[in-house]
């Protein structure tokens, strides 16, 4: 988790840098129509950059619809041209990897209603990663129309193809979407199942909480962890409990991640069950114990974490006086 964190710090000192090289020309006809030309240059490289050249330009490319969506069928991979521009880093110390397919999709996306029509068909094509790329730009559309071929692709034989359309359906509104999304919860594919629990956590309704709470049983670690997420963003109380019960969870990630959920409800009934985690092998969930207890500011921490002020790690010390601190402030 450290490790993440100082990887993004670095990051952050290239975006300006990142975001000026995908701009490509401007957006004139005699631009875009060199944008187009590169879509089909030889190098995969080249393919995928100039595709997120035009995913900059919106609805200005709306010329270059047909040659993206030709596009969406290369499945060749590369860097991720704009991976660090868009936030994506991926949970690997490496660039992160994407396709000239997959960034057609997006741009495709970017360019809005009018290639709504390209994307649903595509959705619909016989070949795997053509759907898998157009969900990706059906998110973002902002089009009802868009939802129907969602939902339908969370029915999709394909893993991959569920998991994009698990994903895309966040933020989508329709009767259909919350349903399909807990439809997904058993899904055979632990990656299909923690995208649709990243998507739920952000919609409301007893049948979304019913099944976040019965993902935090999953079998998997990046379930329960996305699980545990979902609960705290929606600050809802009536996932203390649940979260309370996943601090004895066995992997530390997802225990660090109820800690963290707990802190973002910050409701006191948690407070009892932090405690403990104070003194958790893992330091990380104890630098996060720490800090939930100075967010929801309840005394009956402040004991324990004076005694946290002698832990062997300097970052858990640390972080226990400025919690010490914070319980001062909210007396």
């Amino acid at each position: 988790m450290r490790s993440t964190l100082y990887v993004c710090a670095a990051v952050a000192i290239v975006c300006a840098s990142i975001s000026a090289q995908v701009q490509g020309p401007r957006s004139t006809p005699a631009g875009i129509a060199e944008l187009v030309s590169q879509l089909s240059a030889g190098e995969a490289d080249n393919r995928a950059a100039a595709a997120c050249a035009l995913r900059q330009k919106a609805r200005r490319a709306a010329s270059a619809i047909p040659a993206l969506t030709r596009l969406l069928a290369d499945a060749t991979p590369v860097s991720a041209p704009c991976a660090w521009f868009d936030g994506e880093f991926g949970l690997s110390n490496g660039p992160p990897r994407t396709s000239p397919g997959y960034e057609a999709g997006k741009a495709l996306g970017s360019i809005g209603p009018a290639a709504l029509d390209a994307l649903v068909q595509g959705a619909g094509n016989a070949n795997r990663d053509v759907r898998r790329h157009a969900l990706r730009g059906l998110a973002a559309v902002r089009d009802v129309r868009s939802v129907g071929a969602l939902v339908s692709a969370t029915r999709d034989s394909d893993a991959l193809v569920r998991g994009e359309a698990a994903s895309a359906l966040r933020g989508k509104e329709g009767a259909a979407v919350a349903p399909a999304l807990v439809s997904l919860i058993k899904d055979s594919e632990p990656v299909v199942r923690a995208r649709a629990v990243q998507s739920l956590g952000s919609m409301r309704g007893e049948p979304v909480m019913a099944a976040l709470i019965a993902a935090l049983g999953d079998g998997d670690v990046l379930v329960r962890v996305q699980a545990a997420a979902a609960l705290g963003r929606r600050r809802d109380p009536e996932g203390v409990r649940p979260l309370m019960a996943a601090l004895n969870d066995r992997a530390p990630e997802v225990r660090e991640r109820a800690v963290m959920s707990l802190g973002m409800v910050r409701d006191a009934t948690g407070v009892p069950a932090l405690l403990p985690l104070l003194e958790d092998p893992d330091p990380d969930v104890r630098d996060r114990t720490a800090m939930t207890l100075g967010q929801i500011g309840d005394p009956r921490a402040a004991a324990a974490l004076i005694e946290a002020l002698g832990d062997a790690d300097s970052v858990v010390r640390e972080r226990a006086a400025q919690a010490l601190g914070q319980l001062q402030r909210h007396r």
